[in-house]
């Protein structure tokens, strides 16, 4: 039950296919297609900690720069395990990214 904060990393989590794990996207998920099914929790710069947690989520994958800060704070407090994943602009930082995930993915 994973909310997937973050294009690049809901299209991480279908490349993989674990799509069937998540329960929630932002609102810059919108590719593949299929993740457009999902609930939108908010833009990734203006989350709500109510809109994430109504999905009840047993993992949040959010991509490094998600906020605002107050929001992020209350999230990581919950005994929701809160992973963020950076957000590296090189061929070494999207591996990263996919390894990060497919870790958090197990």
């Amino acid at each position: 039950r994973i909310a997937a904060i973050g294009g690049s990393i809901t299209e991480i989590v279908y490349a993989l296919g674990e799509e069937k794990r998540l329960v929630a996207r932002d609102s810059t998920s919108n590719y593949p297609k299929a993740a457009l099914d999902l609930p939108d929790v908010g833009y990734m710069r203006q989350l709500s900690p109510e809109g994430v947690l109504s999905v009840n989520p047993t993992g949040i994958l959010a991509l490094y720069g998600s906020g605002p800060k107050e929001a992020v704070d209350v999230l990581k407090k919950t005994s929701i395990p809160f992973i963020e994943v950076p957000e590296l602009y090189s061929r070494e930082g999207i591996l990263q990214k996919v390894r990060i995930v497919g870790k958090a993915l197990g």
